[in-house]
């Protein structure tokens, strides 16, 4: 449904702040020096994944927590990606296809959705992420979740 005089809207629209379509533009292309270089130094990443919620703190942190999940893949595909403003806040959200030695031999697909805010220094100063967890591509007619998303601690 759509209000007068308002175009229907089947989609993300790319009306994100520039510096949280840096960000997702270094994540899909894994960057994450890129990456890096758009996140404050006292940045805040807080994480609802499998197994529960997670707490990053600091630039390295953070992007060190992206470059673990994303990073070192031996097959890499891009589904989705998008990015818009909500109130004040970017709303990003990507969904990836993937193949990673710690996941095993199948492929994954993994979906996060994140909510940013950007500091006044336009660095992106706060993540709150949503994930689905690696979760392995059906054989058959079931999906099985995979192990180690949060790794060996709460570090990068």
């Amino acid at each position: 449904m759509t209000r007068p005089g308002r175009p229907a809207y089947n989609g993300f629209m790319n009306t994100a702040h520039p510096t949280t379509t840096a960000f997702l533009d270094a994540l899909v292309a894994r960057d994450f020096g890129r990456l890096t270089d758009t996140i404050a130094p006292q940045a805040t990443l807080r994480a609802l994944v499998p197994p529960g919620h997670l707490d990053w703190e600091g630039r390295d942190q953070v992007a060190g927590r992206f470059s673990f999940w994303f990073g070192g893949t031996d097959d890499f595909e891009v589904l989705e990606h998008g990015a818009e403003d909500v109130g004040g806040r970017a709303l990003l959200r990507w969904r990836f296809r993937l193949r990673q030695e710690r996941l095993g031999d199948a492929w994954q697909v993994i979906e996060q959705v994140a909510f940013c805010d950007v500091a006044p220094d336009g660095l992106v100063e706060r993540i709150d992420l949503l994930c689905s967890g690696f979760r392995a591509e059906p054989a058959g007619p079931t999906v099985e979740a995979s192990a180690d998303f949060a790794g060996s601690g709460a570090g990068a």
